[in-house]
């Protein structure tokens, strides 16, 4: 099981994120036909070409022919395996495994990677812990390597809690860690010495520019990369076509470009 598919030729992983469902939706307007959502991430999975490295899409609306026609050959995907997403219901105590949806048919469908999200109020569930030994035991039994990240409840989208749950999952047997920005470089420091193995920074609803400076701090420190979502595509999620492909090349295409410059330590380095 192998990163590399999901890197670009430095060993830096370049991902955007589309694997939203609820959320999306949500950014959206709310109540918009499950075509749309495909029809918006078929668009931005067609422009990824030579700026990503990586594709992040969900079973419900991105792992489809519509979808993965445009994915570009040199781009990995990462097949979402949670059947809850990032707006989690309130009475979701931890996030489960999606049915009638794993891995392997994931791997049959093109990915080259799973991930699975797991809820954290800050302290450790068992059930949570379980279920994520079930989707690395998922994803390895298929042989792709597992991406973990935290949904977290109650908490900052991003900050010092971040180094608590890395340290509750460094052992979890995940193979690429998809993390908040933990809050600041002596953070981004202590996250690369509790793991050994590489980790990626997530936008948590930052704005651009925010987003920009986390990630010049966090690859100095450590990281191997990004896995962003809304920071890049939010202007373009919407179901006027002509405004969304406008948005596509002034703002998703040249902002993922401006993120290919900065430097990463390689994912490899980071591996047991």
């Amino acid at each position: 099981m192998s990163l590399s598919s999901l890197a670009d030729h430095e060993g830096a992983l370049r991902v955007l994120a589309i694997d939203h469902r609820d959320s999306l939706r949500a950014v959206m307007g709310g109540d918009v036909p499950d075509a749309e959502l495909i029809a918006l991430k078929a668009d931005l999975a067609g422009a990824l070409d030579g700026v990503a490295s990586g594709v992040m899409l969900d079973p419900a609306f991105g792992m489809q022919r519509r979808v993965l026609e445009k994915v570009p050959a040199r781009v990995g995907i990462i097949a979402a395996l949670e059947a809850q997403g990032y707006l989690a219901d309130a009475s979701v105590t931890h996030t489960t495994l999606m049915h009638g949806w794993d891995a392997m048919q994931a791997r049959a469908a093109g990915a080259h990677a799973a991930k699975f999200l797991a809820l954290w109020d800050g302290t450790p569930d068992s059930r949570q812990t379980d279920t994520i030994a079930d989707a690395r035991r998922n994803a390895h039994q298929a042989g792709l390597p597992l991406v973990l990240e935290p949904l977290p409840r109650g908490l900052e989208p991003f900050g010092p809690w971040v180094t608590g749950w890395v340290e509750a999952h460094a052992a979890s047997g995940a193979d690429l860690f998809k993390l908040p920005y933990p809050g600041s470089a002596g953070a981004c420091r202590e996250v690369t010495a509790l793991i050994d193995r590489p980790w990626t920074v997530l936008s948590a609803g930052a704005d651009f520019e925010t987003f920009v400076t986390q990630l010049h701090i966090a690859g100095s420190e450590g990281a191997s990369g990004y896995i962003v979502g809304r920071a890049i595509w939010r202007e373009a999620a919407t179901t006027d076509r002509s405004v969304r492909q406008t948005a596509i090349e002034r703002m998703v295409v040249p902002r993922l470009r401006q993120l290919s410059e900065i430097a990463f330590r390689p994912f490899d380095q980071a591996a047991p």
